[in-house]
């Protein structure tokens, strides 16, 4: 008992002295799905024919009509997931605590499928917007990109 009790000691100040460990972090708070949405390149930027854009343009439309209800799912999942971080239970309800952290994590797992479906999606949808492309149009539209997303591989 001896060996433990100045480690216990130091365990207890700390817990004592630094009321930041009880501090709640703030939750996270998202930009609308409008918001997000605004840095789509314009098509009139790219060289393209009527017969081109006219592909182009049954592209979009089709990638439009998967990706909405996908992107609404997973918007609504977000809200709900900030609904959830808001809710405190007191520490005495167990009950209370252990649903919130098995609802979290249903959240968190659908929340991740359905990224993974939006990500599988815009790559088939990236494929074809290759194949429509010229290889002139295609480095066009790489470069506009990069310069849209500051040449962060990640986000292109």
């Amino acid at each position: 008992m001896k060996k433990f009790l100045p480690f216990l000691i130091t365990v207890a100040c700390f817990f004592v002295f630094n009321p930041t460990v009880f501090a709640k972090k703030a939750p996270l708070q998202r930009k609308p799905l409008e918001y997000r949405q605004e840095n789509y390149i314009e098509i009139d930027s790219i060289n393209l024919n009527e017969k081109e854009l006219k592909k182009f343009n049954k592209i979009n439309e089709m990638e439009y009509n998967i990706l909405r209800p996908i992107s609404l799912k997973l918007e609504a999942n977000l809200l709900r997931e900030d609904e959830l971080n808001l809710v405190e239970c007191k520490w005495y309800q167990r009950q209370c605590k252990k649903e919130l952290k098995k609802n979290k994590a249903f959240i968190e797992d659908d929340i991740k499928e359905l990224k993974r479906q939006i990500r599988q999606k815009k790559e088939y949808f990236k494929i074809l917007y290759i194949n429509e492309t010229t290889r002139r149009q295609h480095l066009e539209l790489r470069e506009m990109i990069k310069n849209i997303t500051k040449n962060k591989m990640q986000l292109w």
